[in-house]
Formats: C-alpha cells, sequence, structure tokens
C-alpha cells in the first residue's frame, strides 16, 4: 500500500509496477485508509 503525495498516472503506474496492492493519495482520511488495509487483510487470508 503506498500513501503518497503524489498522485499522477506514472507515479501510481510506477507503484503498480513495484507490487503496490493499493495506491492512496493525500488528503485522505484515517477511517478510508484503515478499511482499505482490512479490504487488503481480508483479500491475503481467501
Amino acid at each position: 500500500m503506498v500513501l503518497t503525495a503524489k498522485g499522477q498516472d506514472k507515479d501510481r503506474k510506477t507503484a503498480e509496477d513495484l507490487g503496490a496492492d493499493a495506491f492512496v493519495t493525500k488528503p485522505f482520511s484515517n477511517r478510508d485508509v484503515v478499511a482499505r488495509v482490512m479490504e487488503l487483510a481480508a483479500a491475503s487470508t481467501a
């Protein structure tokens, strides 16, 4: 999971190429980040 201030397509592509499962740009809410982490955790155990 990448949390970043960079939101350009090239930044998202780089993160994807490096294996990031999620890309979240600022500003973000803590609630949204926690929800995304929970989704990723559930997917990894399924």
